[in-house]
């Protein structure tokens, strides 16, 4: 059987903080069938100049992540197709597990743990670490491309929800797995007030989403998911940022409501 090719899309935006260690990380994998691609979004910063000493093709575009998206795979040379964000590191190994069980799956599903230093990104690692193996919360980022081209790529009309919305498209008609290495996502460099106006975006767009039924929305958006019920053996482990945890999603989900009454406003 042939070595799958697999094809690592990567978007960036002013990415030279954390793009070298997910690159580095691709790089030291010890499965070299692979290329990566670099679709930028205009950076001003030295996201280019790292991209170049790596990827095997870097694409300028002034666009949306989920059109970005589509436009990197559309340059793709693989029969695996591998979204990755440009502050994330993948575990060794990863690629190598990804090729061995793709063969009868549409797509799969990869954990994602969180690191970092600061409060607020210890909150959002110990938020991954809830929702690890939560079919409501966790999406593919690895696909087969018969499965991505089948159901015509990212729906580029969403900003909220693109993630969830090709998994479930894919899982309507192909077998969704799983990896055991994990991708980490650097969150260090993430402040409180950009992550609310992000939920605030989030909120304001969403309505396109909604409108699309995707299976289990209301479980995906009920504020009370964000109480971490279930989760309690886990959050007893860390008291304190449980607590900040818990105030986190409440503010959010705040901001993701207040973007989506406005974007009402007018209707």
């Amino acid at each position: 059987m042939a070595t799958p090719f697999i094809s690592i899309a990567i978007i960036t935006k002013d990415s030279g903080r954390t793009l070298e260690a997910c690159l580095k990380s691709i790089v030291a994998q010890h499965y070299s069938a692979h290329e990566i691609i670099i679709v930028d979004a205009l950076s001003r910063d030295a996201t280019l100049e790292i991209a170049g000493r790596y990827a095997h093709r870097a694409v300028s575009l002034d666009a949306h992540f989920t059109k970005s998206r589509n436009v990197g795979f559309s340059y793709a040379k693989g029969d695996i197709l591998l979204s990755v964000d440009s502050d994330m590191v993948l575990e060794a190994g990863l690629l190598g597990d990804i090729a061995s069980r793709m063969d009868g799956h549409g797509a799969l599903v990869i954990p994602e743990l969180g690191y970092g230093r600061s409060f607020l990104s210890r909150l959002k690692s110990l938020e991954k670490r809830c929702y690890i193996g939560d079919p409501y919360m966790e999406s593919a980022r690895a696909f087969s491309r018969k499965a991505f081209d089948a159901v015509a790529g990212y729906d580029e009309s969403l900003v909220f929800g693109e993630d969830r919305d090709i998994h479930c498209r894919i899982a309507a008609s192909f077998p969704v797995g799983r990896t055991e290495r994990r991708l980490y996502h650097n969150t260090d460099g993430l402040s409180f007030g950009a992550d609310i106006r992000k939920f605030y975006r989030y909120g304001g767009s969403a309505r396109s989403y909604v409108s699309k039924k995707i299976p289990g929305t209301k479980k995906v958006l009920s504020p009370s998911r964000f109480l971490f019920l279930g989760h309690g053996r886990i959050l007893i482990q860390s008291p304190i940022e449980s607590l900040g945890l818990i105030w986190l999603k409440g503010a959010e989900s705040a901001a993701f409501g207040l973007g989506y009454l406005l974007s009402g406003r007018g209707r």
